[in-house]
């Protein structure tokens, strides 16, 4: 049997059997102040990604620098002035803002917040099959925030650091998810469409991506009970807010097997390349 029927397989019979809710495998900092260690607050929390920041000034007072093409972030803040109106005196609020860059693009300054960081190490069949596709479509990886998407317009994929993830699996799992979406743009499967998040066929690519992320993970051998449990409970998700679970799953694993193929090249790839399927 074909590992994408395998999975396929597997994946209704966890949706029959009823699943743990998904969660995000990764750890997301709020935004906070790389020197002071105070935490930005109000809106700005939905402004920022998480992670540490630093003003020009503070980047200079702690010797480092910033890395070539770097882009500020603003942060918001309010000041309050007094003006006479009608003999009353009138406060009123302006909004304000000063610019910041995220740690991620500094040179020479360390992170002060590792308490969430995880000793987690690369895996060589994930890597062969990352850098098999990479090498092949002439995609990058980015590492420079606190979430994973792919970006069609810009075709590049973006993920967390590693040391971030539960584990190295769920490292890889969310790796394969997004290079699974890059399948779609048009100059490979053509299976993209600009869709809100909240349209059908935008939850049709999130199950397509996922089964695909799923599909690699048990081919590279790291699909454990908790990855595929999660995998599952994420199509899960986006097949209740189609509202036609079995039938859009079987749509998904149809385009998800040829996202699979495409990124592991079986037809181009000889059998001493070829990485094996776990036994499992």
């Amino acid at each position: 049997m074909k590992v994408a029927q395998i999975v396929t397989n597997k994946i209704i019979c966890k949706l029959n059997k009823g699943i743990v809710p998904w969660h995000k495998p990764w750890f997301q900092f709020p935004a906070i102040n790389n020197m002071t260690g105070n935490v930005y607050k109000g809106i700005n929390q939905l402004i920022l990604d998480g992670g540490e920041y630093l003003t020009f000034n503070q980047i200079k007072q702690l010797r480092g620098k910033l890395k070539k093409g770097s882009h500020a972030e603003q942060v918001i803040f309010y000041t309050e002035t007094e003006d006479e109106e009608d003999e009353k005196i009138i406060t009123k609020r302006i909004i304000k803002y000063y610019n910041v860059f995220n740690i991620a693009n500094t040179e020479g300054i360390e992170s002060k917040f590792k308490g969430e960081y995880k000793d987690n190490n690369t895996i060589e069949n994930c890597e062969k099959i990352i850098n098999n596709y990479l090498d092949k479509t002439g995609m990058k990886i980015k590492k420079e925030r606190c979430k994973g998407y792919y970006a069609p317009t810009a075709d590049i994929i973006n993920v967390p650091n590693i040391e971030l993830f539960d584990s190295s699996e769920h490292y890889y799992s969310t790796v394969f998810h997004e290079i699974a979406h890059s399948t779609g743009h048009q100059t490979r499967l053509n299976r993209l469409t600009a869709t809100e998040k909240r349209s059908k066929s935008y939850a049709r690519e999130e199950l397509v991506a996922e089964i695909t992320s799923a599909m690699l993970a048990e081919y590279a051998g790291i699909s454990t009970r908790e990855i595929f449990d999660n995998s599952a409970a994420y199509v899960s998700q986006w097949a209740q807010k189609l509202e036609e679970d079995c039938n859009a799953i079987l749509y998904a694993a149809a385009k998800a097997e040829q996202a699979f193929n495409y990124i592991i090249e079986i037809k181009h790839m000889s059998k001493s390349k070829q990485i094996p399927v776990a036994n499992r």
